[in-house]
C-alpha cells in the first residue's frame, strides 16, 4: 500500500449533514416534508440527479427559486461554520505522513469550493495531488476521478486505499481498482453500499500500520 486518498464531502468534514438540514429546514417552512429519498440519489456525486429547489418550486407556487437558494445557502453556511473536522481525520492525516504514505483527495465538488475549506481546517498541506470535479468528465459514482488521483500520485489503484462516506463514492472507487473503507455518516449510514468495502463507525483509534498492512495481503475486490 503506497496511498490514501480521502473524498472530502461527508468523509473530512460532515457537509453532506449541513446540506441535508438547510434543505429540510426550507422544506419545513412551507409545510412539506423533505423526500430524503430523491436527495440520496445526489450525494457523493452531482446534484444533476435531483434539484430539492426545483422540486420543491414544483409543488409550491409561492416559492421563489431565487430566495429559496439564498436562504438554503446562508443556512448551510451557518452550519458548516460549527462543523468540526470528522473524529479522527486530522489524526489520520498525520499518522498516515509519518508511515510514508501518499495522500489524494478525489472529490466530486468544484476546486473553488474545496479549497477554502481545506485551508480554512488547515489541513491542504497534507495532500499531495487532489482531483476536483474541474478536472474530469464524469464524476463519482464514475471511476475516473479515482483513476486521475492515482495516476498524479503515481501508484496503481491496487496500491491505493480509498476512504470514503457514500455509495456513490464507493462505487467509484470500487470500479476504478482500489481498496475501500467506508466511513458513513448521519445522512449516508443506512444507505446500501456496494461489496467489497471495509466498514468504520470512524477514524478515530484506528491503527493505520496494521489496517493497511491487513490491505496489503489481499487484492481489492473488484475493478481493474
Amino acid at each position: 500500500m503506497r496511498a490514501v486518498i480521502f473524498d472530502f464531502d461527508g468523509t473530512l468534514v460532515d457537509t453532506e449533514r449541513a446540506w441535508y438540514e438547510a434543505y429540510a429546514g426550507l422544506y419545513r417552512q412551507h409545510g412539506r416534508e423533505f423526500p430524503f429519498h430523491l436527495y440520496a440519489q445526489t450525494v457523493g456525486t452531482s446534484g444533476d440527479a435531483f434539484d430539492p429547489i426545483q422540486h420543491l418550486c414544483d409543488s409550491d407556487a409561492s416559492v421563489h427559486p431565487g430566495d429559496a437558494e439564498r436562504a438554503v445557502e446562508l443556512e448551510y453556511r451557518r452550519l458548516l461554520d460549527e462543523e468540526p473536522l470528522r473524529p479522527g481525520v486530522r489524526t489520520a492525516l498525520h499518522e498516515l505522513k509519518q508511515l510514508g504514505m501518499a495522500i489524494g483527495l478525489a472529490t466530486s465538488s468544484r476546486r473553488a469550493y474545496v479549497e477554502p475549506l481545506l485551508s480554512k481546517y488547515g489541513i491542504q498541506p497534507f495532500f499531495d495531488a487532489i482531483a476536483t470535479a474541474d478536472d474530469v468528465r464524469e464524476v463519482k459514482p464514475h471511476p475516473e476521478l479515482y483513476e486521475l488521483a492515482c495516476r498524479r500520485l503515481g501508484v496503481k489503484p491496487a496500491e491505493a486505499l480509498a476512504i470514503e462516506d457514500s455509495p456513490n463514492g464507493a462505487r467509484a472507487a470500487v470500479a476504478a481498482g482500489l481498496h475501500v473503507l467506508c466511513v458513513p455518516n448521519a445522512v449516508t449510514e443506512h444507505m446500501s453500499f456496494p461489496e467489497g468495502c471495509r466498514f468504520q463507525s470512524s477514524l478515530h483509534g484506528l491503527d493505520w500500520r496494521t489496517f493497511l498492512a491487513s490491505l496489503s495481503k489481499r487484492a481489492p475486490e473488484a475493478g481493474g
